[in-house]
């Protein structure tokens, strides 16, 4: 089957939120004035939680008490599931399979790996679960920002669960991102200098895929 030129965007929700939108409209924008409308640029979100694996995602996530009891494994497990949902409804069901076409994936929480990587889950494991049925990704870009604590009084709390659960995921993500290769962008900068950089890795991906940025 072919496949459209894959760019993931992985960070924290609201990084992800701004940074797809100002790469999709950045492209949009470039092809429009070259004359160029061979290629469609679409903005994609995972986990899409109206999806039907998406109801297990986010209440596993937002810790609902009626949520399954779900291992790391299942967890990880639904995500990939909810991906290959999204590529087969919103992809290959609408024909968006073109060579020049470009997907722009913002997948939040890359806790979904990160995650299960510190509860446990092997590296093998998260590959084994993704062989073959998702598409792969021409480019990977970890917009990269500390977890910040919660502050009472002006200082953090004491017994922080979600804030050291959360540095234990930047530090699987950034391990992640050195064994598969990801590109690594310092999100705390400046938001329009976060979107030159992401734009500059993204225009150099399409040129050495032979397709005009």
């Amino acid at each position: 089957m072919k496949k459209p030129i894959i760019i993931h965007l992985l960070g924290s929700d609201e990084v992800l939120k701004t940074q797809s939108f100002l790469l999709k409209r950045a492209i949009t924008k470039r092809h429009r004035t070259k004359g160029d409308s061979s290629m469609k640029v679409v903005e994609i979100h995972c986990p899409d939680y109206s999806m039907p694996t998406g109801t297990r995602i986010k209440d596993y996530i937002e810790k609902n008490n009626s949520a399954e009891r779900l291992t790391p494994n299942d967890f990880y497990l639904a995500v990939v599931r909810n991906q290959i949902q999204v590529q087969k409804e919103k992809l290959v069901k609408t024909g968006l399979i073109n060579e020049s076409d470009l997907i722009i994936v913002s997948i939040y929480n890359p806790a979904s790996q990160a995650y299960s990587l510190t509860k446990g889950v092997s590296k093998q494991e998260l590959l084994n679960m993704t062989a073959g049925e998702l598409f792969e990704p021409d480019l990977c870009i970890l917009l990269d920002k500390p977890a910040m604590p919660i502050l009472e009084h002006g200082h953090p709390t004491e017994d922080d669960s979600e804030y050291k659960e959360a540095k234990k995921v930047r530090l699987a993500q950034k391990e992640l991102a050195m064994i598969f290769q990801w590109e690594i962008i310092d999100a705390l900068d400046e938001v329009e200098r976060v979107h030159d950089h992401v734009f500059r890795l993204v225009s150099s991906q399409l040129e050495s895929l032979m397709v005009p940025a």
